[in-house]
């Protein structure tokens, strides 16, 4: 009998590591090629440089967003790796530069002097605070802190959620610092 004890012992354990190593880590690498072929929207064109954003992969490999402009109507599109067409979100009219949440379900924008949100599940955009008008890109981390640029000017933090902008750079009058713009978030936590 103690045999038997030894030997179901050693097989229990056997097949626990084996589990160990059979289930799928979270921190591996996907492997899978994705591969987007963008069009125009149909009767538009694609608003790249100057002021605005060019096309923007969401952190989730899965989706693109860009503004684009259709007879005459700037407007924030995405397109998805599994539609063969982008589409327009509804109540983003006057956009520019869009950006991805880090968990790839929201897109953030500017709009009308103002810094919305939209989630892709539905719904309007809400308006997280106001702006100059005039802001040069931004960023948003896990932590649910969006860091957005102005012209001319410095750049601001405001929580996801809204808020009032706080100011988190200053000019530096000896490098003759002139503007501030285009921030990101070199680790998306």
């Amino acid at each position: 009998m103690p045999k038997l004890l030894v030997w179901s012992a050693g097989t229990a354990l056997l097949l626990a590591v084996a589990g160990i190593f059979a289930i799928p880590r979270q921190n591996q690498l996907s492997t899978d090629i994705i591969r987007y072929v963008v069009p125009p929207p149909d009767g538009g064109k694609f608003l790249f440089g100057g002021f605005q954003q060019g096309p923007v992969i969401s952190p989730d490999g899965r989706k693109i967003t860009f503004v684009a402009r259709v007879r005459g109507v700037e407007q924030v599109w995405v397109k998805f790796a599994e539609s063969l067409q982008a589409q327009a979100l509804p109540g983003t009219e006057g956009a520019y530069n869009a950006f991805w949440s880090p968990d790839s379900q929201n897109i953030a924008f500017m709009s009308g002097g103002v810094l919305k949100r939209v989630d892709l599940s539905g719904g309007l955009p809400r308006s997280i605070c106001e702006t100059d008008g005039s802001t040069r890109g931004g960023t948003w981390n896990r932590e649910d802190i969006i860091l957005f640029g102005s012209t001319p000017g410095p750049i601001y933090r405001v929580p996801a959620s809204g808020g009032t902008p706080q100011r988190v750079t200053s000019f530096d009058q000896k490098r003759q610092d002139l503007i501030h713009r285009w921030p990101f978030f070199s680790s998306r936590r």
